[in-house]
C-alpha cells in the first residue's frame, strides 16, 4: 500500500512538473506572440521607410518566415506537452484503479477475517457452555454422592 501511495505521489509530482512546464511554454508562446508583433510592425517600418530597397524587403520576409516557423514549432511542442499531460492523465486515472482494486482487496480480506474471528468465538462460546454443562452436571453427581455417602 505504501508503495502505491509513494507511485500516486511520485505522479502527482510528475503531473505537477508537467503543468509548469505548460505554463512555461504558454509563457513562451506569449513571449513568441510579441515578438511576431513586434517583427510585424517593424516589416511595416521597414516598408514605409525603404521602398524600394528589395534586399531590405527579402531580409523581412526572411525573418517573418522564420518567426513564422518558431510559431509553429511552439504551437507543435504545445501539442506534444498536452499529449503528454493526457498520457499523465491516463496514468494517473491506471493507478487510481489500481488503487481501487487494492482497497477491495482488502476490505473483502478484512470481511473474511471477520467471518473467521466470528465464527471461532462462537465454537468457543459453544465450547465453554458444553464445558459449563458438564462441570455443573459433574458438582450435581458429586453433591449427591456425598450426601449418599454421609
Amino acid at each position: 500500500m505504501q508503495g502505491v501511495k509513494a507511485d500516486v505521489q511520485g505522479v502527482k509530482a510528475d503531473v505537477q512538473g508537467v503543468k509548469t512546464d505548460v505554463e512555461k511554454v504558454k509563457t513562451d508562446v506569449q513571449e513568441v506572440k510579441a515578438d511576431v508583433q513586434g517583427v510585424k510592425t517593424d516589416v511595416e517600418k521597414v516598408k514605409t521607410d525603404v521602398q524600394g530597397v528589395k534586399t531590405d524587403v527579402e531580409k523581412v520576409k526572411a525573418d517573418v518566415q522564420g518567426v513564422k516557423t518558431d510559431v509553429e514549432k511552439v504551437k507543435t511542442d504545445v501539442q506534444e506537452v498536452k499529449a503528454d499531460v493526457q498520457g499523465v492523465k491516463t496514468d494517473v486515472q491506471g493507478v487510481k484503479t489500481d488503487v481501487q482494486k487494492v482497497l477491495t482487496i482488502l476490505e473483502e480480506r478484512e470481511k473474511r477475517e471477520t467471518q473467521e474471528r466470528e465464527e471461532r468465538n462462537q465454537r468457543e462460546n459453544r465450547r465453554l457452555t458444553k464445558t459449563a454443562i458438564i462441570a455443573s452436571v459433574l458438582t450435581a453427581v458429586l453433591y449427591t454422592l456425598v450426601r449418599l455417602l454421609t
